[in-house]
């Protein structure tokens, strides 16, 4: 995970299943597709990918936040999360 801020640019490697994320990731856009109750899925997902940019986030003050995903994390809807 590549992070840019006005203070330089950053890289974080999440220690996460890669294999397990995608499927995490599938069962969550499976559950929305079906309308069943997904409250815990958002913050699994959140827990595994965003905390590194939410700190360096929150460090910046950054105001705004642009994301530019590959891989599954495309197919993440960030903004369930």
């Amino acid at each position: 995970m590549l992070t840019r801020t006005r203070h330089g640019q950053f890289e974080y490697e999440p220690a996460v299943d890669a294999g397990a994320l995608k499927r995490d990731i599938g069962r969550f856009l499976e559950a929305i597709g079906r309308r069943e109750d997904v409250s815990g899925a958002p913050q699994s997902l959140y827990a595994a990918v965003a905390p590194p940019l939410d700190a360096e986030a929150k460090r910046a003050g950054a105001k705004r936040l642009v994301l530019w995903l590959d891989g599954a994390l495309r197919y993440i809807p960030f903004a369930a999360l």
